[in-house]
């Protein structure tokens, strides 16, 4: 007998949408430490990824935020291995 398959409502609530974020996890957030070439492969490899699944309404936006998120980074200064940052509230 084959477990029943999971309704695509039940997938969704388990998908994590970086636009959507619904975590309760606390404390304060840890940036790693990623050098300017990690992050221009990162960019490449997430640009490569949006050229093939562009199409895919559900995924591409989370790419398209994925690749800013990841340019915003390589502008910025350089973190050290214990970069921390402190949220508000």
């Amino acid at each position: 007998m084959h477990p029943a398959q999971p309704q695509e409502a039940e997938l969704n609530n388990l998908i994590s949408d970086p636009s959507k974020p619904h975590s309760k996890r606390g404390g304060p957030k840890y940036i790693a430490p990623y050098t300017p070439s990690h992050l221009k492969d990162m960019i490449q490899v997430l640009t490569n990824l949006l050229e093939r699944y562009r199409d895919d309404r559900a995924l591409a936006p989370i790419l398209v935020e994925y690749i800013d998120v990841v340019a915003r980074r390589s502008e910025g200064p350089p973190e050290d291995a214990n970069t921390v940052i402190e949220e508000d509230g």
